[in-house]
C-alpha cells in the first residue's frame, strides 16, 4: 500500500468513497497527459481541481450527517464535562470553602479554573475515538473538521462565559492592578484551535496501526501518545517559568512551544499513518 492510499483509506474509511477519490484523480492525470498546450494544461488542472474539490465536498457532507459523527462528538463532549466537573469538586475539596479563594467565590475560582483545562480534556478524550469501534471506525476527517469548529465556539464564547465572574470579582477586589492583555497573532490563534483535531487524528493512526490489538488497548496507546505531547508542553513551560523569562518574551515562547507541540504530533501522525510493509513471499521450492 502507498502513502497515499495509507491516508485515504484513514481520511475515506468508506471504499466506494475511496474508488470515487482514484478515479477523480486518475481522469485529472488522464486529462492532463493529453493537453498540448500550457492553456491546454491549465485548463485541465482547473477542470480536475474542481471535480475533486465537488467529490471532496460530496464525501464531507456524507460524512457530516452520519450517526458515527455525533456519536462520536456527544460521547467525547459528555466524557469531557463529566471530568471537568469531578475536577471541579476536588479542588473545591482539597482547597476549602469560598473563605479559602481569598476574595473569590469558590465557584467563580473553579469555573475559571475549568476553562484552562478544559480544552485539553476535549482533546484528550477525542485521541482516544470515544463512539468509534473496530466496527464503526468512524468519518475521521468530518470527525477533525467538527473538533476544530467547536474548538473555536468553545475559544470564542463558552470559556470566555466561563472565566467571566472571576475576572469580574478580580476587577472589583484589585481595582488598582492592571491585568495585561496578550493578543496572539491570528496565526497563533488558528494553530491553537487544531490540538483537538490533532490528538484526535493521532489516536486514530495509532490506533489503525496497532490494529491487531484489542480495541481497549489500542485507545490506551492512542491516549498515551497524545499526553506525551502534553507532557512535552507542560515540561517546557516548567523550563520557561524556571529561566524566569516573563512579559512579551514569555508570550513568545509560549507561542513557539505550541508550535513545537504541534510539530511533534503531526511527525508521530505521519509516522504511524505510513504504510506497513508487506512480506516478502517465500520463494516456491523447486
Amino acid at each position: 500500500m502507498s502513502a497515499a492510499a495509507s491516508w485515504l483509506s484513514l481520511l475515506v474509511p468508506d471504499p466506494r468513497g475511496q474508488r470515487a477519490v482514484e478515479e477523480t484523480l486518475a481522469d485529472w492525470r488522464e486529462e492532463v497527459g493529453r493537453a498540448q498546450t500550457v492553456g491546454e494544461r491549465v485548463q485541465a488542472h482547473a477542470h480536475g481541481l474542481r471535480s475533486f474539490a465537488y467529490l471532496a465536498s460530496g464525501l464531507l457532507w456524507d460524512q457530516s450527517i452520519s450517526a458515527d459523527l455525533w456519536r462520536t462528538f456527544v460521547r467525547t463532549l459528555a466524557i469531557t464535562v463529566g471530568l471537568a466537573c469531578v475536577l471541579g469538586v476536588v479542588m473545591v475539596w482539597m482547597v476549602g470553602g469560598d473563605g479559602a479563594f481569598g476574595p473569590f467565590t469558590a465557584s467563580a475560582y473553579v469555573l475559571a479554573m475549568m476553562s484552562g483545562f478544559v480544552p485539553g480534556i476535549f482533546g484528550l478524550v477525542g485521541s482516544m475515538g470515544a463512539g468509534s469501534s473496530d466496527a464503526r471506525p468512524g468519518p475521521v476527517a468530518a470527525v477533525a473538521g467538527l473538533f476544530f469548529v467547536w474548538s473555536a465556539v468553545m475559544t470564542s464564547w463558552i470559556l470566555p462565559a466561563m472565566a467571566a465572574p472571576f475576572l469580574h470579582e478580580a476587577a472589583g477586589a484589585y481595582p488598582t492592578i492592571a491585568v495585561p492583555r496578550y493578543v496572539a497573532p491570528l496565526i497563533v490563534h488558528v494553530a491553537s484551535l487544531t490540538f483537538a483535531s490533532t490528538y484526535y487524528l493521532l489516536g486514530a493512526t495509532i490506533r489503525r496501526r496497532f490494529a491487531t490489538r484489542g480495541w481497549r488497548t489500542r485507545q490506551t496507546w492512542a491516549l498515551m501518545g497524545a499526553l506525551a505531547i502534553v507532557a512535552l508542553g507542560i515540561g517546557a513551560r516548567l523550563a520557561l517559568a524556571s529561566a524566569g523569562i516573563s512579559g512579551p518574551d514569555r508570550m513568545a515562547w509560549l507561542d513557539r512551544i505550541m508550535w513545537l507541540q504541534l510539530t511533534v504530533a503531526w511527525a508521530m501522525i505521519v509516522w504511524f499513518a505510513r504504510p506497513k510493509a508487506e512480506p516478502i513471499p517465500a520463494p516456491l521450492e523447486t
